[in-house]
Parts: C-alpha cells; structure tokens; sequence
C-alpha cells in the first residue's frame, strides 16, 4: 500500500492530468474531426474526378469523348446534343448558340497552339481549363 505523501503525490499527478485534458481533449478532437473532414472531402473529389471504373468503362469514356470533340469540330448539334444529354451543358447550348459554341472551342484549340509555341504548356497543362465541362473533352491529353 502506499504510503500517504506518495498517495497524495499520485492523486496529484491525477488531477494534474485531468486539467491538461480538459484543455487537450478538445484541441485533440478538433484535429481529428479536421483530419476526418480532409480526407473525407478529397475521397469526395478523387472519386468526383477520377471515377472508379474498369478498362472496359474507361474505354467506353474515352469513346464518348472523342465522338463529342469530333461532333463540335464537324459542327454538328444533332450527334453532340445526343452525347451530352442528361447533362448541364445541354441544358445551356441549343442549337441556336451551338455554333459560338463551336467557334469557342475552335480559339481554344489555337490558344492551345499558341501555349504550346510559347513553351506555355511545361507550365501546368496549358488548355485544360474547362477539361469538358462545357461537354467537350479536354483539348490536350498531356
């Protein structure tokens, strides 16, 4: 048993503990709750931007892309608007504003050329601003 200035040495330690507790505890639980919500969050944007898919789906992605970058180069609305259906982008260009559409992804493709001239494109993938929102894919694959 022990004795008791080592009892209340003990007893003291204790409480100094919990003192430090009550104000680590909740720094602690912060970090945590941060750290929880970061990684929460980039899963959200990895799986947002890199979907999960097998060769077959990503073949099939690819695909799709390419018809749709071929559909605005040959300016034809009909096969582009039955690529991007159900998406935000369909709900934006008609066929009434489908060719400034066009003519916005044709300056694209020359500031792309520009870029690349410059040395512009070592800088950070020059050109993949929009990277298909607009339902086109991205101008360079680099």
């Amino acid at each position: 048993m022990l004795e008791e200035p080592a009892a209340q040495k003990l007893l003291s330690l204790i409480v100094k503990i919990m003192k430090k507790l009550k104000t680590v505890l909740p720094v602690v639980a912060l970090a945590l709750l941060i750290t929880v919500g970061t990684v929460y969050a980039s899963q959200a944007v990895s799986e947002k931007t890199k979907p999960n898919c097998d060769p077959e789906q990503r073949a099939e992605m690819q695909q799709k892309m390419e018809a749709t970058r071929q559909a605005i180069e040959d300016n034809d609305y009909q096969a582009w608007a039955e690529l991007v259906e159900g998406q935000p982008v369909a709900e934006i260009i008609s066929q009434d504003n489908f060719a400034k559409f066009v003519e916005m992804h044709q300056l694209r493709k020359q500031a792309q050329t520009i870029a690349e001239e410059l040395g512009l494109n070592k800088m950070g993938h020059m050109g993949r601003g929009f990277n298909g929102e607009f339902g086109g894919p991205p101008l360079s694959q680099n």
